[in-house]
């Protein structure tokens, strides 16, 4: 088995509600070695990262990192989710 590494989204703007932002396709397992969120409007956001089990919703039951503030033109790598496992429908 291969491992080809791309690039799973695309940039996106943070919403003030929680949104699927990746799911595994069928048949597939996915592993994440990479996710960083950057902040480029005027104002602060949070972000806050799930892994949703298929067929659930984004609750604290499966949050996997804690509400992160991110200021104005601030970027952050969030290492917590490197190596982590999607397995198909799983969702992020």
């Amino acid at each position: 088995m291969n491992a080809e590494p791309k690039q799973l989204v695309a940039p996106l703007s943070l919403t003030k509600t929680a949104k699927q932002v990746y799911q595994a396709p069928a048949n597939k397992s996915v592993i994440v070695t990479k996710l960083v969120a950057a902040n480029t409007v005027d104002d602060v956001v949070s972000v806050t990262i799930y892994l949703v089990p298929k067929g659930e919703s984004a609750t604290t039951k499966n949050q996997i990192v804690p509400r992160r503030f991110l200021n104005n033109l601030e970027s952050w790598a969030a290492y917590q989710v490197e190596g982590l496992v999607l397995k198909q429908g799983d969702s992020i």
